[in-house]
């Protein structure tokens, strides 16, 4: 089936305007706390304390601040397939960046070699929940814990995801949650930093919480809106040259130095908008599942740890080469289908200037982010399965 061109991002809001107007009506009365309470009763948290920042790198940096506060501790160990903004804030906080390598070309981990890594430098370990879909890392608590690590989960792609049953974010020391544009939940920008029960460490974080103004919410959520709209025209104009004045401005716009949308802490219209999304969260979740389960058979689909819950934000797929995946992005891109690799052309190592985990670096050149939000059409998803399918046996 051949369907009509439409522009579809990898990953998509599901409110529109007129959400976001009658979310400036509730927010006049709004105080950003109120979405605090609402993610900790979404994540089941009694005892714990969340903190909204203006990112979830923000977020990453102040806790391992804190962390290595007055401690001989140095690094940090991530994962090498994961955003350089972890490393970023490693970095910020005048840590080492330690890495791991993924097991396997699909994204699997070995969470017991990870912890023969562990060592008494080691102020915490990061643990990337990537594209929706938790990583059982259980078998690294105790090993951590006894030498004194922080167990810290990224879950910035995985909010409502769980772990035997459990939502991720509650089972780690704390957690990393991003309301950036691409995230499952979006407020343009923003992050939370939640410590999911009591510890000693706790009473002492005294990290301040980045809270936003009304007029600030207003102009960054409206600002924010006119940038997608340019994003989203300029799926796959990139790939001819009939845009390139406009495909100047949105680079300049988007995507100079990572420059994030939202420049404030979360103030009470995207408090709003965030509490009116978790109300909807499950049906959205619903949906990108289905959309998902018709790659999730291929076996270049991404690893699924069992007793795990995905609540996926996009497919990633990999392919045996990388010309497979260019011909792939480039047809679908021209159909107005944002599909390619962005997260993450590049690991932490390379980005860092250093020798490269092999598994990680064959992802990152290889791994094709497939959309699956709620926005896509079941027929859609088959087109692009039926394209990699079919390209695959060449």
């Amino acid at each position: 089936m051949k369907l009509s061109k439409v522009h579809r991002d990898t990953v998509e809001e599901f409110w529109n305007n007129n959400i976001v107007m009658d979310c400036m009506q509730e927010g006049r009365v709004a105080e950003p706390k109120e979405f605090s309470v609402a993610i900790a009763k979404y994540l089941g948290i009694i005892s714990g304390k969340i903190f909204l920042t203006i990112s979830a790198r923000v977020a990453l940096e102040r806790l391992l601040c804190t962390i290595s506060k007055n401690s001989l501790r140095n690094q940090v160990l991530v994962g090498s397939f994961n955003c350089h903004v972890i490393a970023d804030a490693v970095l910020k906080a005048d840590l080492k960046v330690d890495t791991f390598d993924l097991t396997n070309q699909r994204g699997g981990i070995n969470w017991e070699q990870v912890a023969s890594l562990l060592t008494d430098r080691h102020a915490a370990v990061v643990i990337p929940h990537l594209f929706g879909v938790p990583t059982d890392f259980r078998p690294i608590l105790e090993p951590a814990r006894k030498l004194g690590i922080w167990v810290i989960e990224d879950c910035a792609h995985a909010l409502g995801s769980k772990i035997d049953g459990k939502m991720v974010g509650t089972l780690g020391d704390a957690a990393l949650f991003s309301f950036n544009y691409d995230k499952p939940l979006s407020l343009g920008g923003g992050g939370a930093l939640v410590i999911p029960t009591k510890r000693s460490l706790c009473n002492n974080l005294n990290l301040k919480q980045d809270i936003g103004s009304f007029d600030v919410d207003k102009k960054e959520l409206i600002n924010f809106q006119k940038l997608l709209k340019i994003r989203r025209s300029e799926i796959g104009k990139h790939l001819n040259f009939s845009s390139r004045v406009v495909g100047f401005i949105y680079r300049r716009l988007m995507s100079k130095k990572n420059r994030p949308i939202i420049t404030a802490g979360i103030g009470p219209i995207r408090a709003t908008l965030g509490i009116w999304q978790l109300k909807q969260y499950q049906h959205v979740i619903l949906k990108r599942n289905f959309n998902a389960a018709i790659f999730d058979k291929d076996k270049y689909s991404w690893h699924v740890d069992n007793n795990v819950e995905p609540n996926w934000l996009k497919q990633k797929i990999i392919l045996p080469n990388i010309k497979q995946v260019n011909h792939i992005s480039k047809k679908l891109q021209k159909k107005g289908l944002r599909v390619g690799v962005f997260n993450w052309g590049k690991t932490i190592d390379s980005y860092l200037g250093r020798n490269e985990c092999p598994n990680a670096k064959y992802v990152a050149q290889h791994g094709l982010d497939i959309p699956i939000h709620q926005n896509m059409l079941q027929e859609q998803c088959a087109e692009i399965r039926n394209l990699i399918s079919s390209t695959s046996k060449v």
